[in-house]
């Protein structure tokens, strides 16, 4: 079955070849220490006439010997890979959501460090399998927030995996216009090459830009993947985002990204009414398409059978919001917004605790403060995700369905 799943990989990558769409190139079985990355190549027509140039640098960098082809099934688990990604066992564990820190970057680092702090000290005790930052890190993009955000970040470093996003005031400038996709700062101080190496990394879309990247774990008996998006993300990006979620189709995938959905529970964006949206910044001005909730949706998530979650933040008021749709094959996404700006002190310190539990198939949903040592309660902040179908064994890829 592992030969057939690596044959059907390759036939999804021929079909990018012949058809000009985004393709992915992966080549996770090189030495521990040269630091495999893993590019995601345009279309002919993006990349212009130096495609053939940028295919035949990034398929191996200078001075690999390994030989090996990245799709021998004999090498797909071995040592020198990350495709397995980061393991928490079978039985129950935990993801923790980290809402918009951007307040705590500028004015409260003390509120950042104690929901990081907190993380790593109850890594064990609640199994935590990931941590997921919801983007707008930062309030004015400037590198005194950068450094703190990285210093409160960095106290998970070796003890949690972590994904990141980027939100409106991450990029830009003074993190207020959004005019701009510039990123420069999020990279300089979160550098593809610290995350490179961890057997979570997956991949990511642009050399040296870790805005949209994927990563790889085991949890609760399933192998999940993680996609992180940018901010209204371009139509390349998303291109990318599907060719990610089919090659790695066995896998339930969690989607994070900034914008996607409002505070009434509908697509961001969906709705003439809806503030905020990724199109009404500066960015939607420039050379680069945008798309909000609704176009994320229609042009990505919806395509899929796999896709199990979508976690976001971005808007304020409510700042929370919760809806369940079904995939074309009929499996439930849960759709979560979070977002605690609006509180006093940028958010008190709220996070998200989801609990999952294998055996009964559910998952429980909370929201704490380690800085307040405090719940907040009510049916938008702690609930329970009765009868996940993502527990279920995924019956669509069945090796009758294809050979």
């Amino acid at each position: 079955m592992l030969r057939k799943a690596v044959i059907l990989r390759i036939l999804v990558l021929c079909i990018g070849f012949v058809t000009g769409c985004d393709f992915i190139v992966y080549y996770p079985y090189l030495e521990r220490d040269s630091h495999p990355v893993s590019y995601s190549l345009q279309s002919e027509q993006a990349r212009g006439n130096s495609s053939l140039t940028a295919m035949q640098t990034n398929v191996l960098p200078p001075g690999n010997a390994d030989s090996h082809s990245p799709w021998d099934p004999e090498i797909e688990s071995s040592e020198h890979g990350n495709q397995s990604g980061h393991s928490t066992g079978n039985g129950p564990f935990s993801l923790i959501i980290l809402p918009d820190t951007q307040y705590y970057s500028a004015y409260y680092p003390h509120i950042f460090r104690a929901q990081t702090a907190w993380i790593a000290q109850n890594k064990d005790a609640l199994n935590i399998a990931f941590v997921l930052h919801e983007g707008d890190i930062v309030q004015h993009n400037r590198e005194s927030e950068w450094e703190a955000a990285r210093s409160c970040m960095a106290i998970l470093d070796g003890i949690v995996p972590y994904a990141l996003t980027i939100g409106n005031h991450d990029i830009g400038s003074q993190g207020l216009l959004c005019n701009i996709r510039d990123s420069t700062r999020f990279n300089r101080y979160f550098p593809v090459r610290d995350f490179v190496s961890l057997p979570s990394f997956g991949s990511v879309y642009e050399p040296d830009k870790l805005e949209n990247s994927c990563y790889l774990f085991h949890a609760g008996g399933i192998d999940w993947l993680v996609v992180a998006i940018e901010f209204g993300p371009r139509d390349e990006v998303l291109r990318w985002a599907n060719r990610t979620i089919s090659y790695y189709y066995n896998r339930k995938v969690i989607i994070l990204t900034h914008s996607y959905l409002y505070y009434d529970n509908t697509l961001h964006g969906s709705k003439r009414h809806h503030k905020w949206t990724p199109a009404s910044y500066g960015i939607n001005k420039g050379p680069d398409s945008v798309n909000n909730g609704q176009e994320i949706w229609d042009k990505c998530i919806g395509n899929h059978d796999n896709i199990a979650f979508v976690f976001c933040g971005h808007i304020i008021k409510g700042g929370t919001g919760f809806r369940i749709d079904r995939s074309p094959g009929g499996n439930k996404v849960y759709q979560m917004l979070a977002n605690y700006q609006i509180l006093e002190r940028g958010g008190n310190g709220y996070l998200r605790i989801l609990s999952f539990d294998p055996a009964g198939k559910n998952v429980t949903v909370r929201t704490y403060s380690p800085f307040l040592n405090r719940f907040l309660t009510g049916s938008d902040n702690e609930f329970v995700i009765e009868e996940a179908d993502f527990f279920e064994e995924a019956d669509f890829f069945e090796e009758a369905d294809f050979f």
